[in-house]
């Protein structure tokens, strides 16, 4: 493999990545919308950042609703990082599970809204 193929596979993962990190905000920004409504509190601003780094990928920021996903793509926590790290496969992996999610999610917030 060419270092132009290596890195069009780089853009094009990073691509995806990004896309699911904007519906991860849109998602926690409607819940936390939602749960101000209910509970007249603002919660914390804590969103998921998803990245290419190094030669893998790095999951970091509120992950706790995701951990079990990532922890099934392989991903290992790097406590200096405060992030999981996971290969470029496995990376790809989690894009998948995590859109899959995200669009069963989807459903139920348009469900909330309905």
């Amino acid at each position: 493999m060419t270092d132009y193929e290596k890195d069009e596979i780089m853009n094009l993962i990073l691509e995806k990545l990004t896309n699911i990190e904007l519906l991860l905000f849109k998602q926690h920004e409607h819940k936390r919308q939602y749960s101000e409504k209910s509970s007249g509190t603002e919660d914390e601003d804590n969103i998921v950042v998803i990245k290419l780094y190094k030669n893998g990928v790095l999951c970091s920021g509120d992950t706790n609703f995701i951990k079990d996903i990532i922890k099934k793509c392989s991903g290992r926590w790097n406590f200096s990082l405060k992030g999981w790290i996971l290969t470029i496969n496995n990376g790809k992996k989690l894009a998948r599970k995590l859109q899959e999610k995200l669009s069963e999610e989807q459903l139920d917030i348009q469900k909330e809204i309905l």
